[in-house]
């Protein structure tokens, strides 16, 4: 006698289920969990792309704005070059 066998030839359980439904009740439990995880990987994997563009997005305004400061301290400096100058030829007497 199989191990199958025993699964399909067992005698009248009463009230309970047999070996054979509550494997069948198990398998129909897990297949639903298993659903449930896949859509909930899927869920994941949406949300892990949304935050991609976000970073693609952030890293591009970042890089913007680094070079909006470089651009504003080369401005800076120039305009501390001109004031200082400007500064220099009054206490000198000199006009440009």
């Amino acid at each position: 006698m199989t191990d199958t066998d025993l699964l399909i030839d067992e005698p009248d359980c009463g009230p309970f289920p047999t070996a054979l439904e509550m494997l069948e009740q198990q398998c129909a439990l897990l297949a639903t969990e298993l659903d449930d995880t896949n859509a909930e990987l899927r869920a994941c994997r949406q949300r892990i792309a949304v935050l991609v563009v976000q970073h693609g997005n952030d890293a591009n305004e970042i890089a913007r704005q680094r070079t909006e400061l470089v651009r504003l301290g080369w401005e800076l400096s120039t305009a501390r070059v001109d004031a200082s100058r400007e500064g220099n030829a009054h206490c000198h007497g000199v006009r440009e």
